[in-house]
């Protein structure tokens, strides 16, 4: 079965948390076993990375699954 994409996904997460860490996009890369173009793809939000590269993405940044995805508030009036 292919590799299915993480639709909720956030690029700009991705890219706060590695300059929080410190890091490259090569530095990433490395660590996540992905390559420093598919890091900046991801970044940009003009790729979306599969479920098992979201968590090597957490995994190497020390953060949470969940930090990676963008969450809409749900709305105030839900019952």
């Amino acid at each position: 079965m292919p590799p299915v994409a993480v639709l909720d996904f956030s690029g700009p997460k991705l890219r706060a948390e590695r300059n929080r860490a410190g890091l490259s996009r090569k530095a990433l890369a490395d660590m996540a076993c992905r390559g420093a173009d598919t890091i900046a793809q991801y970044e940009r939000s003009r790729q979306r990375p599969s479920t098992q590269a979201v968590r090597a993405l957490a995994r190497a940044l020390g953060v949470e699954y969940a930090d990676l995805l963008s969450c809409e508030d749900a709305p105030t009036d839900a019952v």
